[in-house]
């Protein structure tokens, strides 16, 4: 049996956090980094291909929020 979710007004959903705030918060808060880059790494011998995170500081030396 499917059941209606409860329903919120428009100002309910507007007063709730953005998931993207909660993030940075949660990331500020731990010391992570904000804005990650990521790379590539494949290893010749393999052929093994994996995704790698680095902080954003180490690539450009800063690391804070809003800069691209």
């Amino acid at each position: 049996m499917v059941t209606a979710a409860a329903r919120t007004t428009r100002a309910e959903r507007m007063a709730m956090p953005l998931a993207r705030q909660v993030v940075k918060e949660l990331a500020a808060e731990h010391g992570a980094c904000l804005r990650p880059v990521q790379l590539r790494r494949t290893e010749i011998d393999t052929g093994y291909v994996e995704q790698v995170l680095i902080p954003w500081s180490l690539s450009s030396g800063v690391c804070k929020e809003g800069q691209l």
